[in-house]
């Protein structure tokens, strides 16, 4: 890992004799975590003990219960692996308040922080900061180039994002990096996990039926990695549009999660054939949408739209709108339209919708909700709610772009679209076998 994937977040001074403590939070895994090496690192050139920590404060005020149980599954395996290293991971389910007396209890040399481009997180994060006595960092394992350091700007588009990615990013591939054996911890401190201890604590505000059609941990992601890289990859830039192909790569819960690092991605990937495409969305694609939520913190609201964006939308506000659905009926999959019923529902029994269809989605929200403002919102909470990957920059970024044109450009005036580039059902009956799609999805209807 590189000195400029560190970043602090206070001016504090390390604190002599106590332990390095890593939060985990968003890196959910043991290999290619710069969080994880950089706190093994600080401990055995100081010979200090080592403990990582993870706070599972259940609000689920938006996230569902399968995401829960997906993530706490996760952490169980990353604690059985940090175990066999001599490293305790600590889980703890306490309120922020109650864990920092917590934290404070240890009396770190260091707090080590993974990386969110999101800015509840990065707030919460500061307050851990202005609150401990010892020195906190943040550590960017999300990207495979440090959003801080890719860029202090908020960039226009993938054109001006990508020569800077190419430029750097020779300077931030190295090898797979997995952590030591740590000699400084007391033997036998293991902490292993309990998951179903855990998930009992977990208050199912949002239980949903859907079952997640990935297998939950890092083990798991490497093996996904591994089918797609060997069956897919090379047919991924001709078919990645086709949702009846099949042919993407199912990684972006495993990247949201942080059980693999997209470094291990590119490092696989990177000198093979028919790579290009995939590339692109591993890396450019990827922090683009990062870029835009760390230096835009309207990425969830009208306000973070480009000015040519807001005044069309604004323009086109009054239109007639041929149907407007309220938030029950997008949720229920109770549209007129087959092709969007079957993503949304796609999405409510397997926690994925296909991106193209996630793309058509989304802005047939904004054509069908009485303003931009309330179509962000409603796609906003559909995504974090069922989508296994959401509440992450590539979803805000995703919506975005579809509701509002950023990373875009304007495009034919239309009535309710103004200058946002349009989709429609017949542009999919060109694209694919939209039929198909709709009769796997919905079999009664088709």
């Amino acid at each position: 890992m590189s000195p400029e994937n560190i970043k602090e977040l206070n001016k504090k001074p390390l604190l002599v004799g106590g332990p390095v403590i890593y939060l985990m939070s968003k890196d959910i895994r043991v290999k290619n975590n710069p969080s994880l090496m950089y706190a093994q690192r600080l401990a055995l050139e100081n010979k200090l003990e080592l403990k990582v920590y993870f706070n599972l404060y259940a609000d689920l005020s938006v996230r569902s219960y399968q995401h829960f149980a997906f993530m706490i599954k996760g952490i169980e395996e990353v604690s059985v692996k940090l175990a066999k290293l001599n490293i305790p991971l600590v889980v703890s389910t306490s309120s922020e308040k109650d864990f920092l007396t917590e934290l404070r209890k240890n009396k770190p040399c260091i707090l080590i922080l993974d990386h969110s481009s999101l800015k509840h997180a990065r707030k919460k994060q500061q307050r851990v900061a202005e609150r401990l006595d010892c020195k906190v960092v943040t550590c960017d394992g999300r990207n495979i180039i440090p959003v801080w350091y890719l860029s202090d700007k908020e960039e226009h588009s993938a054109r001006t994002i990508r020569p800077k990615i190419n430029k750097l990013l020779p300077l931030f591939i190295y090898k797979n990096e997995i952590p030591a054996f740590h000699s400084y911890n007391k033997q036998g401190d293991k902490n292993l996990i309990n998951c179903n201890k855990l998930l009992a604590n977990v208050k199912a505000k949002h239980l949903t039926d859907y079952k997640p059609q990935i297998i939950p941990g890092e083990d798991a992601a490497l093996d996904v990695l591994g089918r797609f890289v060997n069956l897919k990859l090379d047919i991924y830039q001709e078919t990645r549009s086709d949702p009846t192909k099949e042919s993407t790569s199912l990684l972006s819960a495993y990247l949201h999660f942080g059980m693999i690092s997209p470094l291990t991605i590119y490092n696989t990937v990177k000198d093979m054939d028919n790579n290009a495409a995939f590339i692109e969305e591993l890396v450019v694609r990827r922090e683009l949408a990062d870029n835009y939520c760390y230096n835009n913190h309207n990425y969830d609201n009208l306000k973070g739209a480009k000015d040519w964006a807001q005044k069309t939308l604004a323009k086109h506000l009054s239109d007639r709108r041929e149907f407007v659905y309220e938030l029950q009926e997008f949720e229920s999959a109770s549209t007129h339209d087959k092709a969007w019923n079957a993503a949304q529902t796609q999405m409510l029994r397997t926690g994925f919708m296909h991106g193209y269809m996630r793309m058509y989605w989304c802005k047939k929200i904004l054509e069908w909700s009485s303003s931009a403002e309330t179509a962000i919102q409603t796609a906003i909470y559909l995504n974090d709610k069922y989508q296994l990957d959401g509440l992450d920059s590539n979803g805000y970024a995703g919506i975005m772009w579809s509701i509002t044109g950023i990373h875009d450009r304007p495009w034919f005036e239309r009535e309710v679209y103004g200058s946002i580039r349009y989709m429609n059902f017949n542009g999919l009956k060109r694209k694919f076998n939209i039929d198909s799609y709709i009769s796997k999805w919905l079999p009664k209807q088709s």
